[in-house]
C-alpha cells in the first residue's frame, strides 16, 4: 500500500514520469497467492517497463537455506504470465506520448531496416529513433514522437523550428 501511495505521489508531481520495476520470481516461500498478489500489484501501478528474472539460489545466502524453492516450472510460467504484462504495459505507455513533442538526448547512429536513425531518449526515458542531416550526438532536441513500431517509437528531429530530415552522417 505504502508503495503504491508513494507511485501516485510522484505521478501526481510528475505526471510523465517513468516508473520501471525489477521482479523476481520464486523467492523461497512465494505461493500462488502471494504470486498473484504480485501481479495485481504490477497491474495496478502500471509500469514503463518490469525486468522480470527468477530467483536462483547463490550460496552462502541465508535465502539458500530457506524451505519452499519454487520450481522451475512454476517460476517459468509465473515470469511469463508478468512478461506478458510488462510488455502490454510498455507499449501502453510509450503510446501514451504518440503525437507529444519531448526532448531528446541523441546519444548514437543505428541502422534499422535499410535506413539510418539517430538514437536517443526522451526526457521520460523513450527510446526513440529519429532522421536528421546533422551530427547528432550529444545533443538534446525536441522531438514529436510519431510513430510506433513493436518496440520501437519513432520521432521527427525539430532542429530550430524546421524537420531536417535525412540520413545521419556516417560514423
Amino acid at each position: 500500500r505504502l508503495y503504491s501511495e508513494t507511485v501516485s505521489m510522484i505521478r501526481q508531481i510528475v505526471p510523465d514520469v517513468s516508473i520501471t520495476a525489477d521482479v523476481i520470481v520464486g523467492f523461497p516461500g512465494e505461493t500462488e497467492a502471494d504470486f498473484e498478489e504480485t501481479f495485481a500489484l504490477c497491474d495496478q501501478i502500471g509500469f514503463a517497463a518490469m525486468h522480470v528474472f527468477p530467483y536462483s539460489t547463490r550460496p552462502g545466502t541465508s535465502a539458500a537455506h530457506f524451505q519452499g524453492h519454487v520450481s522451475h516450472r512454476v517460476q517459468s510460467r509465473r515470469i511469463r504470465l508478468l512478461l506478458q504484462l510488462a510488455e502490454m504495459q510498455s507499449v501502453r505507455f510509450r503510446r501514451r506520448f504518440l503525437g507529444s513533442v519531448r526532448p531528446v538526448l541523441w546519444e548514437e547512429t543505428k541502422q534499422v531496416g535499410g535506413s539510418v536513425y539517430w538514437s536517443g531518449l526522451t526526457d521520460n526515458y523513450i527510446r526513440v529513433l529519429g532522421q536528421s542531416r546533422r551530427d547528432l550526438t550529444n545533443q538534446v532536441t525536441p522531438a514529436r514522437l510519431s510513430s510506433q513500431r513493436e518496440d520501437l517509437v519513432y520521432a521527427q528531429v525539430l532542429l530550430d523550428g524546421s524537420d531536417r530530415r535525412g540520413p545521419a552522417p556516417a560514423k
